[in-house]
């Protein structure tokens, strides 16, 4: 009789990495995805609903900044504490825990008496909005092979850049006609839904590895596996004591530091660019005089752009290194910063704005998402994910204050201006401090601290995935 051949020892990361792309994937993907469609169209509603507090006397410039800086200040919260939360207890405790302080915060915020009662329901909103983020991206690096990983975060952001457009839409025919409160009502019964349909979701097997829980890891990779496993001897991370051993402090030791600094900047740069013009584009519009249905009109024209971006990414971002694009795209998203203030019609600005968003995407499906989630050890790979996410959600969090005296002083090309000059400075940073993780499997990806690691490195990964 013969025996199978039995594959010399073998990590969980890379018996995940020599999978082909199964149904159990796609359904953990589908899930994942579902909460970040929520979370995100309820973020681009934020626009519309601004400005409709404008309109109706609720609100002021002063207020709506106060609006959407309470947001990002919730979701700055939100990032870092869930994944302190995600590293020590799980990404699937993480994700569930914040998607029901979003779903409770969302009815609240629907039943809002004052323009203050809803800025603190948005702030409760917000620290489930920005954990909710944080993790949905990682858990999936964590899950798919390293040769596809590019291709299916890109995915995501297709459908999470498809709410801008879904945001701007839906804002376009409900507030006009029926108010904001609809809105916030939608989002909370679709969150508190999909709680409870993703209860089935299994916990991320590398998380289990490095936390010395073996038989669960082993459980939830064979179970991956299914047809597709292959007999093979386990090697657990001798190092699983360490998951609880990590600390905020691991980011910023010798090897990470400018790892950590170089992914932040992208993230800061991505966001400012996206809050001080997306979000912003119906209030601008409004002040200068259009109506609140014209102005959401052109706004949802331009955020059509967003899914274009992403799919964009999703053709080349496993073809090119991420460096390079995402050099390539924050200079090119500079540019077209810089001729939306130069447009002279409806549709050059509709143009220009939708070129802007489509690269803004393109940069978020690359170098926001792809990029945080891939050169972060387990250990700490949500803390790492926390921190960029924290970084880039206290700049957009400043944005209003630094955008309404802008506006007021040299209107949207002022702040378009300011928005083109950090697109060009964040690239240097990027050459200099960031790594190539494109191909590579995250344990590989997250000890290369040089590109000079990089070639043997990626023979390492391919040789193992086969």
């Amino acid at each position: 009789m013969a025996h199978p051949t039995v594959l010399p020892c073998l990590s969980v990361g890379e018996r995940l990495d020599r999978l082909p792309v199964t149904p159990k994937h796609w359904r953990i993907f589908w899930l994942l995805t579902a909460g970040l469609f929520i979370d995100s169209t309820e973020i681009f509603l934020g626009g519309g609903v601004a400005a409709a507090l404008l309109r109706d006397g609720w609100s002021t410039l002063e207020l709506n900044a106060a609006f959407h800086s309470f947001t990002f200040l919730g979701m700055a919260i939100g990032a870092l504490g869930c994944g302190i939360l995600s590293d020590r207890y799980g990404r699937r405790f993480a994700f569930q825990f914040t998607l029901l302080i979003f779903g409770v915060a969302s009815f609240a915020a629907a039943a809002a008496p004052s323009m203050g009662w809803i800025i603190a329901f948005r702030f409760i909103m917000g620290v489930g909005l920005g954990g909710e983020l944080v993790v949905t991206y990682s858990t999936l690096t964590e899950f798919i092979p390293a040769r596809l990983r590019g291709r299916f975060l890109a995915l995501l952001v297709i459908f999470g850049g498809s709410t801008l457009f879904v945001a701007s839409l839906m804002s376009y025919l409900v507030i006009p006609s029926f108010g904001w409160r609809p809105c916030f009502a939608a989002i909370g019964v679709a969150a508190l839904l999909l709680w409870r349909v993703r209860s089935v979701m299994p916990e991320s097997p590398r998380w289990l590895a490095e936390n010395g829980r073996r038989a669960e890891a082993e459980a939830v990779t064979r179970d991956l596996e299914g047809p597709h496993y292959q007999p093979c001897v386990p090697a657990f991370e001798l190092h699983a004591a360490q998951g609880a051993r990590a600390s905020f402090a691991d980011l910023f030791r010798h090897g990470m530091a400018a790892r950590t600094l170089a992914t932040a900047s992208i993230s800061v740069a991505v966001n400012i660019a996206l809050y001080s013009f997306t979000n912003w584009i119906p209030t601008f519009l409004v002040k200068q005089g259009s109506s609140i249905t014209f102005s959401l009109g052109l706004s949802t024209l331009m955020t059509a752009g967003a899914p274009v971006g992403a799919a964009v990414a999703f053709f080349i971002s496993d073809r090119f290194g991420r460096k390079p694009l995402i050099i390539t795209g924050l200079i090119l998203a500079a540019l077209a910063g810089a001729l939306y203030p130069t447009a002279r019609s409806v549709e050059a600005a509709v143009t220009y704005g939708f070129l802007l968003n489509g690269l803004l995407y393109f940069l978020v499906a690359v170098g926001v998402t792809g990029y945080s989630a891939e050169v972060f050890p387990t250990a700490c790979r949500l803390r790492g994910v926390g921190f960029v996410s924290m970084s880039a959600r206290v700049a957009a969090m400043l944005c209003p204050y630094a955008v309404v005296p802008l506006f007021q002083w040299g209107g949207v090309a002022a702040v378009i201006g300011v928005v083109a000059a950090i697109l060009f400075v964040v690239p240097v940073l990027v050459w200099r401090w960031c790594v190539e993780p494109t191909g590579l499997s995250l344990e590989v990806a997250a000890s290369t601290t040089t590109d000079a690691a990089l070639k043997p490195g990626l023979a390492l990964a391919e040789d193992r995935i086969g």
